[in-house]
């Protein structure tokens, strides 16, 4: 695994990437050309800003082959950011080649029989290829040739022809060309790719959208609704949009995969997810996480009253990074973003709602924390019935939570703990950790338990400056942000 360091260092250049022209850019926007230089096809900056208008883009791919490069004579820019959308019809080819990282956060259009090349990394470390909120890569033709730091993608269109091609080549590198309705596919009775991924799936910021699921009457104890498992390889920046999901059997089901040995990047998944037996277990994005879920998000509505549920990951024995999940969560083991985590949880949040009955164990980031939380935060409200333990960030903990804070109101019924921060705590380590004593309708932190280094401040006190020992380069305040309460700025809150 890569050290909790480098995720770090990752993650503040990710959020470099979500404010153009924030740091050494070359920006392809509707702006005038600016500080670029271009001849016989090749564009280098000549400034460490520099901006390429979409309007001189197109007409350049209209006569022959472009590369855009952040390198220029004796100077030295970091990343290209497509800050607006642009289309190309003929079949002359672009290559994005970039120092640190490529960020697409406007929809470009590649209607030939062309050729697209991106390279990050072209001298520096830590860069990524990443797609905002808006952003997708539209590729008309499936012969065209796409090349990713090297490596050739083929290009697929469908859930099924990328799952064919999975079961020829597990290891191989595939992209989704376009956005897929998946309703004309019907309601799914088993796993749609079951094949192991080895490879790369590339999203390319597309989604697949109305993927149907009923899995009451399959023979298989897990699935996932669009992938099995995750062995090596990635899944990145693949958007799962309004999925529908039904279980009827005990087992662990999840919106994207079972199990994820290899990375999730910004991926993502809506939809809703419920199940009626016991023991059953929904997450949105991956049942059990062994490695890297970074910078992805749910926002997904589970439930599983008499089983587990978790916004995000369902048991996390791996690293989890700038993420988040949206929604809610009823369950009888139930966080907004974790049922279980025994790993690291870093810079993430929740404002999922999270519902538990009797006897509940919920939290409205964790349910149980085993491993290690760092600098996150969950709003949503969490309830239990009686004999619940129902914390405002974890329900049940034994390990080591430092600076992250929670605001949700908390309550359950006859003989429950019930706390502010934590439910029930059991030789944990608290470091810099504070709960909104208004809005969790509570003056206790935790149910049971005595823990030092967490706080209880009124709502004014949260947002009138950080809270001691908030890292100012990890967290900020802001009125207008987050309603005034601190929040990541790596991972503000989703709009």
């Amino acid at each position: 695994m890569r050290s909790h360091r480098t995720l770090f260092i990752t993650l503040l250049l990710w959020a470099a990437l979500s404010a153009p022209g924030a740091i050494a850019d070359v920006v392809i926007s509707t702006n005038a050309t600016e500080n670029i230089s271009c001849s016989s096809g090749v564009c280098v900056p000549t400034d460490a800003d520099a901006v390429l208008n979409v309007g001189d883009l197109q007409n350049m791919l209209a006569a022959g082959n472009v590369s855009i490069s952040t390198t220029g004579a004796g100077l030295q820019a970091n990343n290209i950011v497509v800050a607006s959308k642009f289309a190309w019809k003929t079949n002359f080819g672009l290559t994005l080649d970039a120092y640190d990282s490529v960020t697409v956060d406007s929809p470009v259009t590649v209607k030939g029989k062309s050729s697209v090349t991106v390279q990050t990394n072209n001298g520096g470390t830590g860069g990524v290829f990443a797609f905002g909120p808006k952003g997708r890569m539209d590729i008309r033709n499936l012969a065209t040739s796409l090349s990713i730091n090297g490596a050739s993608f083929a290009l697929v269109n469908s859930v099924s022809t990328l799952a064919s091609a999975i079961k020829s080549d597990p290891s191989g590198n595939y992209a989704l060309a376009a956005n897929y309705d998946a309703s004309r596919d019907g309601t799914y009775i088993n796993i749609p790719i079951p094949t192991p991924v080895e490879g790369v799936i590339q999203g390319l910021g597309n989604a697949i959208a109305n993927l149907s699921a009923d899995y009451e009457k399959r023979k298989e104890a897990a699935g996932g609704t669009f992938v099995g498992t995750m062995s090596t390889g990635s899944i990145e920046n693949m958007r799962l949009v309004n999925e529908k999901v039904h279980v009827g059997r005990q087992s662990q089901w999840a919106g994207l995969a079972v199990g994820n040995e290899g990375i999730l990047f910004n991926d993502s998944v809506t939809g809703v997810f419920k199940g009626e037996c016991s023991s059953c277990g929904f997450s949105g994005l991956v049942s059990i996480n062994y490695n890297q879920v970074l910078y992805s998000w749910s926002n997904v509505n589970i439930a599983a009253p008499n089983g587990f549920g978790a916004g995000l990951v369902g048991s996390n024995a791996g690293n989890i990074v700038g993420s988040h999940a949206q929604g809610s969560v009823k369950a009888v083991l139930g966080g907004g973003l974790i049922t279980n985590n025994e790993g690291f949880v870093d810079q993430s949040y929740s404002t999922a709602r999270v519902e538990g009955g009797k006897g509940a164990v919920v939290g409205g980031l964790n349910g149980e924390e085993a491993g290690t939380t760092t600098d996150s935060y969950a709003t949503g409200s969490v309830s239990g019935g009686d004999g619940s333990t129902v914390g405002g960030l974890t329900g049940k903990t034994e390990s080591p939570t430092n600076t992250s804070y929670s605001i949700g109101a908390v309550s359950g019924g006859d003989s429950s703990l019930i706390g502010g921060f934590i439910g029930k705590e059991t030789a944990s380590s608290v470091q810099n950790c504070y709960w909104d004593t208004d809005t969790s309708g509570t003056d206790e932190g935790t149910g049971e338990g005595n823990v030092s280094g967490l706080t209880g401040l009124t709502t004014q006190q949260l947002q009138s400056g950080l809270p001691a020992g908030f890292d100012p380069n990890i967290w900020a305040e802001d009125p207008k942000i987050n309603n005034g309460f601190p929040y990541l700025i790596a991972n503000p809150p989703a709009k």
